[in-house]
């Protein structure tokens, strides 16, 4: 009983769903109590058992509640309640899904299975829709209590381990990853079904020859499976690349090519991915480019040498780096390069050509000093910023945007992620690719400001612009000439607070209105605006005497 407790407390610092897993053990404990006769001794195993998975749960618990937002790990997120995309399905949806996962239709993702397959074929469901109903008779009876007991348990883990894929609403269920819980019990029920049918068979059925079909039935079965995983599934493309493949073989060519002088850089949609981790032996020289959003270019007295995955592909710095791109590179299933690669020796890398030139210093560690600009893009404002490094930044440091109008007022804000900035070292380039997300009724004009700046990661503090000569200038340079084209939204997705619509005039439709200022105090002044029609009247400037009520 202490091993068997130590064991389910160790669950709980596995897969979020295990955390539903107590639910199951209660209910077995909860039958076994009601039914033993010798309760005293059910009573101290239960003791037992509890004691040594409390120990063994007691830091975590402790975690939890000095962190309660992870508690739940992220069904927070995708649950009903969650926050992370938008809710495709009801709750009671999401559940018949889920219900469907054993024999009508499965996780549409093909990481863990065959897609939409579900976990049994049609006789194995019926097996199993058997062994439940056996198992619940069985329970309802009298007989062993160790024996309902364990009746219980199949049917608490069926239902329980259940729930989380069905409360991810936003997750697309039904979800396999998410089920792991049901794994093995899941299992035995086919099993109870099968021995149930061949209890019930007749006595003169029970013949050589129906043991020998049933084997041949086995055999076949697993020939079957057999088939569909290691020769449909196991050797697909998609799946190779899903799996992050490319990254293993990326890890292991690395380990072969790479030269200890290079500067190492992969590109990743996730920062220190660990296929990369687990593969390459080099992996601390590693430095990431996230995404497509950044590049780094190396010092002039610097080789370097990139890798980019299929999910992570060169994409806008293609241009930069082809002259230097790298043949002989291992195969994917698809008979292409895995990845893609290239190699600049010392003195070779491309001098950044900025269309606009700039010069602004930040801190005495980068520079800015130039931008692209591009034409309109709908729903975003898009630039590529050129940083020269100066000095190794002492901490950590995250690209702020602001981007304004040319009256200086703002529309949006944004973030970029570029990596660890404490690896760069001085001569290097950092080129950011930055796309500002903006909100619905935003006017769509040529002449917005992209104000750029850097704070650091840890504490937020902004990291002043200074001039060539070193005076403070702000805390953000400014990139003129920002597109922001006519965006995809309709009319019932702006953020109108008070919807009211009225014919103003000819051609024209007051959706509503915004009551932009909440509150005041005496002596602030406010300018008051159109936000809805785009136009903004900056004339009119009014002193506030006293604090109004409302919204007013």
């Amino acid at each position: 009983m202490a091993a068997a407790g130590a064991a389910a407390g160790l669950a709980m610092y596995t897969y979020y769903s295990a955390r539903a897993f107590p639910l199951v053990i209660a209910a077995g404990w909860a039958v076994l109590l009601l039914v033993a006769d010798d309760r005293r001794l059910r009573l101290r195993q239960l003791a037992v058992f509890g004691v040594a998975a409390l120990l063994v749960i007691t830091p975590l618990v402790a975690y939890f509640v000095a962190h309660p937002d992870e508690a739940l790990g992220r069904i927070g997120q995708l649950g009903p309640w969650g926050t992370v995309g938008e809710a495709p399905l009801s709750f009671a949806e999401s559940a018949l899904r889920t219900a469907g996962m054993f024999f009508v239709k499965g996780d549409p993702q093909i990481r863990w299975n065959l897609p939409d397959r579900p976990i049994f074929d049609p006789v194995a469901g019926a097996l199993m829709v058997a062994g439940l109903a056996v198992s619940a008779w069985r329970l309802a009876r009298r007989g062993d209590p160790v024996a309902r007991t364990g009746y219980a348990l199949l049917i608490a883990n069926l239902i329980v381990m259940s729930i989380p894929s069905a409360l991810a609403v936003r997750g697309l269920p039904p979800s396999f990853v998410r089920s792991v819980g049901l794994i093995p019990l899941l299992f035995v029920l086919p099993a109870i079904g099968a021995e149930a049918v061949a209890r019930a068979l007749p006595a003169r059925w029970r013949r050589p020859a129906l043991w020998g079909a049933v084997a041949a039935v086995i055999v076949a079965g697993g020939l079957h499976t057999r088939y569909l995983y290691f020769d449909m599934w196991g050797p697909r493309a998609d799946l190779y690349f899903v799996l992050e493949g490319d990254l293993e073989a990326a890890g292991h060519w690395l380990n072969e090519a790479a030269l200890p002088d290079e500067a190492l850089f992969v590109a990743s949609k996730f920062y220190q991915h660990p296929t990369m981790a687990a593969t390459a032996d080099d992996y601390d020289r590693v430095r990431w480019l996230m995404a497509r959003d950044v590049l780094i270019l190396p010092a002039a007295d610097q080789a370097a040498r990139y890798v980019f995955p299929r999910s992570a592909p060169p994409g806008d710095w293609a241009v930069l780096l082809e002259p230097d791109r790298l043949a002989d590179l291992p195969r994917a299933p698809d008979g292409h390069a895995a990845f893609e690669a290239f190699r600049f020796a010392a003195g070779d890398a491309p001098a950044p050509a900025p269309t606009f030139p700039l010069e602004a210093y930040f801190g005495g560690v980068a520079a800015l000093r130039g931008a692209d600009v591009y034409p309109s893009a709908r729903d975003y404002a898009e630039a590529t910023l050129y940083w020269e490094v100066l000095a190794a930044p002492a901490r950590d440091m995250r690209l702020t945007l602001d981007l304004r109008d040319a009256w200086g007022l703002p529309w949006a804000k944004d973030h970029v992620f570029v990596g660890d900035a404490t690896t760069w070292q001085p001569g290097e380039w950092v080129i950011t690719r930055v796309h500002v997300r903006v909100p619905p009724g935003t006017p769509p004009l040529d002449n917005y400001v992209l104000r750029a700046g850097w704070v650091e990661a840890e504490t937020g503090a902004l990291i002043p612009a200074l001039d060539a000569q070193g005076r403070y200038v702000s805390t953000a340079a400014a990139v003129p000439g920002v597109s922001v084209g006519r965006p995809h939204a309709a009319p019932d997705q702006l953020p109108i607070q008070a919807s009211q619509p009225v014919q103003a005039a000819e051609g024209v439709r007051l959706l509503g209105w915004n009551r932009e200022t909440l509150s005041a105090r005496p002596g602030d002044s406010g300018v008051p605006h159109a936000l809805l029609g785009g136009g903004r009247d900056h004339g009119a400037r009014r002193r506030v005497r006293a604090r109004p009520r409302g919204g007013r």
